[in-house]
């Protein structure tokens, strides 16, 4: 601690702002990371409900066409 008092300002502000900025990187890669985990997952779920959505568009387009021709017997 004392060795960093002898140094002057300008050299301590340098040494300072050097470890923010290396904070600031290091947040960055573990931001970038999470982003990209999220974004996997997001991925997986949305493959499965876009799945499920067809399905449903398949199933409510045969329960049309069978009441189209019911009511057309009718």
């Amino acid at each position: 601690m004392w060795r960093i008092r002898k140094f002057g300002v300008a050299i301590r502000l340098s040494i300072a702002f050097g470890l923010l900025l290396c904070a600031m990187g290091v947040l960055s890669l573990s931001s970038i990371s999470q982003v990209d985990e999220i974004n996997g997952k997001l991925s997986l779920i949305n493959g499965s409900n876009s799945q499920k959505f067809r399905n449903g568009i398949d199933m409510l387009g045969s329960v049309r066409d069978r009441a189209v021709a019911l009511r057309d017997i009718v």
